[in-house]
């Protein structure tokens, strides 16, 4: 898969600087790198989408790294059922990208389809601690998979929204870091909380989590839509209509 990733990259990804942009490098200072502590001080923007993303990715690596587990004890499957669940899952993220995403987020901005994403993933962590009935983990787990493919999708493109050109890479590597450490830090402890609080003690943690990253929504400024971006002559590519001829 990587190989073919890989290949993939090479022969049919389009380079975001094109070479004429690249050959003519301005003489000018060059800037200071993009650190956290910058971020926390001169971008407040970048700064709750990056809690934002922290939150959203902790939790879902809770879930996931204690599901199966879950699975197993609460409706007596075995690993080739819960392989198909798993399947399930990923045929919903992978629908929900493809398909829903760039509709919504045209007609309705990244900011909507993000705080959709965060609430259809936490009303899932709900019916998971609520109930083992499957009929209410299949709509669930449903759920959560049509949040992670909504909110995975808007995030970097809002980072990428918000950025200057000339920082893009930057502010793209925030996000990157931010969703690593979330990953990573998430599994540290979902085993812990599973064993020791109780077996819904995980989707407890992130009914929790979601519910302040969804607040923190609100804080952010207006969406990014390629609407918006249209009607800006911004970043999207297109311009402005030139003024009137004066007479």
């Amino acid at each position: 898969m990587s190989a073919a990733a890989l290949v993939g990259t090479y022969l049919f990804l389009p380079e975001s600087r094109p070479a004429g942009l690249r050959r003519k490098r301005p003489k000018r200072q060059r800037a200071a790198p993009l650190t956290i502590s910058r971020v926390l001080t001169a971008r407040p923007v970048i700064t709750i989408l990056a809690l934002v993303t922290f939150l959203s990715f902790v939790t879902s690596s809770v879930r996931e790294s204690i599901l199966a587990l879950w699975i197993a004890s609460q409706l007596d499957f075995g690993p080739q059922a819960i392989g198909l669940i798993f399947s399930w899952n990923g045929i919903v993220v992978t629908s929900t990208q493809g398909f829903l995403i760039g509709p919504l987020a045209e007609r309705f901005g990244e900011r909507v389809v993000l705080r959709l994403g965060l609430s259809a993933y936490l009303i899932g962590l709900v019916g998971l601690m609520t109930s083992p009935d499957l009929p209410v983990f299949l709509i669930s787990t449903t759920l959560n998979a049509f949040g992670t493919g909504a909110f995975a999708s808007a995030l970097p493109t809002m980072f990428s929204g918000h950025a200057a050109e000339g920082e893009r890479g930057q502010i793209i590597a925030v996000y990157q870091s931010t969703g690593s450490l979330s990953r990573f830090i998430g599994p540290t402890f979902s085993g812990a909380l599973y064993q020791i609080v109780g077996i819904s003690a995980p989707f407890a943690f992130g009914v929790c989590a979601l519910a302040v990253g969804l607040a923190l929504t609100f804080l952010l400024p207006g969406a990014t839509s390629g609407a918006t971006k249209q009607s800006s002559g911004g970043r999207s590519g297109t311009q402005n209509p030139p003024p009137p001829p004066k007479p």
